[in-house]
């Protein structure tokens, strides 16, 4: 008997709106006690693979009002094995440009109002995040990206950052004291709900723009989504190659 293949998860942030590789997909949903969660199900060399918008399809929800517990419990019930995510970020650090891919090894959590565990009263789990990202699905991806030829930068510390609002020169000076390389709005709680569920999770991170402060012109959302939108059909390619050694 044929092994199963893996299930497959693809959270898509700023600009990664849709799967073209995706064979045989349709619109789905999951019913979790958080809430009703939209995606799009397909296969791609078999695998099971499930496409979820983190911003919701029309791109709806802020990074500060995302239900990040309904998303991963959804993946959760989905039985997927997989998850790989993509955030669209700044750099704070020089080692990187507009247009780099990177793939998070840590986090720094500056993000204040978000739920940010599935533990309740009375039923208390403490999560280990020494190595939050799977470094195993980090392998994997760094794998595909020697096979296409993709210049990928296997580590970088992430900032979150509340958000909607860009940070100030200040807060960018201070994450940069800390160790913070790369600052985005969205990739905690995620990355904790995933380990706190047990499911491998590992973040592709392209660099859209220079952190406040570190360049000449105002931080804007039209450069965000021009650099991802040149960065689409790469990120696409790294994944569908990632899934096939899954």
């Amino acid at each position: 008997m044929a092994k199963q293949k893996s299930r497959v998860a693809i959270i898509g942030g700023t600009g990664y709106a849709s799967l073209d590789f995706l064979k045989r997909s349709r619109y789905s949903f999951a019913l979790t006690r958080f809430g009703m969660v939209f995606l799009k199900k397909g296969e791609c060399d078999g695998h099971p693979v499930y496409y979820l918008p983190r911003h919701g399809f029309r791109y709806s929800c802020p990074p500060h009002l995302i239900n990040y517990r309904a998303n991963l419990k959804a993946l959760q019930t989905l039985k997927v094995d997989y998850i790989l995510a993509t955030s669209a970020v700044g750099t704070i650090s020089d080692k990187f440009k507009p247009g780099d891919l990177v793939l998070l090894s840590d986090f720094i959590d500056f993000s204040k109002k978000r739920e940010g565990t599935f533990c309740k009263k009375g039923k208390i789990k403490f999560t280990d995040v020494t190595e939050p990202y799977s470094r195993g699905l980090r392998d994997k991806l760094l794998a595909a990206a020697r096979d296409l030829e993709i210049n990928v930068y296997p580590e970088g510390v992430y900032v979150c950052a509340e958000g909607p609002r860009f940070e100030t020169k200040a807060e960018i000076k201070a994450f940069e004291v800390l160790g913070g390389e790369l600052v985005g709005m969205t990739n905690t709680p995620e990355v904790v709900l995933a380990n706190e569920l047990g499911i491998p999770y590992a973040t592709l991170a392209i660099v859209t723009n220079l952190a406040a402060g570190k360049g000449k012109n105002p931080l804007t959302q039209e450069e965000v989504a021009g650099m991802m939108a040149k960065k689409k059909e790469e990120i696409s390619r790294l994944f569908q190659k990632t899934i096939t050694l899954l």
